[in-house]
């Protein structure tokens, strides 16, 4: 099952998430502003597309941050692009897409990138488990 990142979280959490990942994967970007409606309706329906994603073929993870002005960017992690067209056709999350067309957003815009290369620094500082150790894979370096 993958991950689920929020800015609370991201850094305890990002050094485990990508371990057991492929070399190379896709990104759905998906960056929001928030509208000014019912936050707890917003909060609900985002905490149950965070759970029925994690439930999909192809899902390794998700990063999510969102500042006060309600700005808001949101990366999930797929294996490869049929498992995000899987994803967009979910009842589920249609019903949860065009609700947030209709109530929790002002604009959105969503991006689809195929990641090649990724690097870090200090993530094996974060780590309590000195055992708990980033991939050494070619496209981790």
């Amino acid at each position: 099952m993958g991950s689920y990142l929020n800015s609370s979280s991201f850094l305890t959490q990002a050094k485990k998430m990508h371990q057991d990942w492929p070399d190379t994967y896709y990104a759905a970007i998906f960056t929001s502003q928030r509208a000014d409606t019912e936050y707890e309706l917003y909060a609900h329906t985002s905490e149950q597309m965070i759970t029925l994603a994690q439930k999909q073929p192809g899902f390794l993870g998700v990063e999510s941050v969102r500042e006060e002005d309600g700005l808001g960017i949101t990366v999930s992690y797929w294996t490869d692009r049929q498992a995000i067209k899987a994803w967009g056709e979910v009842a589920e999350h249609r019903v949860a897409m065009q609700l947030g067309r209709i109530e929790f957003y002002s604009w959105f815009q969503l991006r689809i990138a195929r990641v090649e290369t990724e690097r870090s620094f200090g993530l094996d500082r974060l780590a309590d488990d000195a055992e708990d150790t980033i991939s050494t894979s070619p496209a981790r370096t």
